[in-house]
């Protein structure tokens, strides 16, 4: 793990019995409310078993980051945050902690990480909370690579242009799915839910939300795994508003006073959207798709709600008590559309260095 000592199962089993002593925070607590229990099945595997009556989302954050043993079992759990550890701690990767500022952490090449080579001697990690003093910062050439976990709309409209920079996007393992609650009598119909998929222009939102950088899934299996099955063998609903208009018909929803806004019943088909309200890209998006829905004569009112409300034993979702949820949901590999992380690379600087 450090100082040539390898690292185990039995670290990770560590972490979690010191998280139990009441030391790490209120993060850790909820993490801990989600288990009945961690062990160690050998020395390469660790098992979360979780509570019978679970509902957070976060049951895959169960896993626990490796720890020392080997440093820390004799360390006061209630004194670890103050201890030399906490201002240099041992990890099991390329690099190690040489110097910690405020604002910034500085890595030297570990000589232990013999098998994972690299010609890069040292990395400076600095870090700021305003996204444009890190885009200037990149293009000044005080920082190499800026890097962004959930970037804005705006984030990437400001940049579109900027020949100064390189913007990348690297795949996260989050995508967003609008999930359907089939009690509601009007998403019984087959022809109302595929006039919503028709009717939703994902790739509209991908240009606009996330500058182009991913592809709508056509199933929760994305593309290069092994499981995922061939595109002619996937049932897809490309963005057809006509198509759409035309199920709705066919459903008898149709628009009886010209107001925009067709009916089902006697009453104007609207239909209530749920989702969490952290997230400025998750919410733009229930906006584009309120806007798509509208296009085809479907009325949407978003509700959004903090996480613990929205995912609780008391929320909508738990009670099934919603009609329409717009949620992340997270996948074993890579997937194509979902948050991004961006990665500023400052070009010009590494242009100006090859002449």
């Amino acid at each position: 793990m450090g100082h040539g000592t390898p690292l185990t199962a039995a670290d990770s089993l560590f972490a979690y019995e010191l998280a139990r002593s009441g030391a790490f925070g209120q993060e850790a607590n909820a993490r801990l409310a989600l288990l009945d229990r961690y062990e160690q099945i050998d020395e390469h595997t660790t098992r979360a078993v979780l509570k019978p009556d679970f509902t957070d989302p976060a049951y895959i954050t169960t896993f626990w980051t490796p720890l020392p043993r080997h440093l820390l079992a004799e360390v006061d759990a209630a004194e670890l945050f103050e201890s030399d550890f906490a201002r240099a701690p041992v990890g099991y990767g390329r690099y190690q902690v040489e110097e910690r500022e405020a604002g910034s952490i500085r890595l030297a090449r570990s000589p232990y990480a013999t098998a994972l080579p690299t010609s890069v001697e040292t990395i400076i990690f600095v870090f700021r909370d305003d996204t444009e003093m890190l885009r200037g910062a990149v293009a000044g050439g005080s920082v190499d690579v800026a890097l962004i976990e959930q970037p804005t709309p705006e984030l990437f409209n400001a940049t579109q242009g900027d020949t100064s920079l390189a913007l990348s996007a690297m795949p996260n393992p989050i995508w967003e799915h609008l999930d359907f609650n089939l009690d509601v009598p009007l998403l019984q119909d087959i022809r109302v839910r595929r006039a919503i998929a028709h009717g939703t222009d994902r790739q509209g939102m991908i240009a606009t939300l996330l500058g182009n950088t991913g592809n709508p899934l056509d199933s929760w299996i994305v593309p290069g795994q092994w499981a995922a099955a061939p595109a002619d063998q996937l049932t897809r609903y490309p963005y057809d508003p006509e198509t759409a208009k035309r199920l709705l018909d066919e459903a008898g929803i149709v628009d009886t006073n010209a107001d925009g806004l067709r009916e089902t019943s006697g009453t104007t088909a609207t239909l209530r959207l749920y989702t969490t309200d952290g997230s400025a890209l998750r919410l733009a998006a229930a906006e584009r798709f309120r806007a798509d829905m509208a296009a085809i004569g479907l009325g949407i009112d978003i509700v959004p709600l903090p996480s613990d409300q929205l995912y609780g034993s008391d929320g909508p979702l738990y009670r099934r008590q919603f009609e329409l949820a717009l949620l992340p949901g997270s996948l074993p590999d890579s997937t194509r559309l979902g948050a991004l992380e961006l990665r500023w690379c400052a070009e010009r600087r590494q242009r100006l260095d090859g002449q």
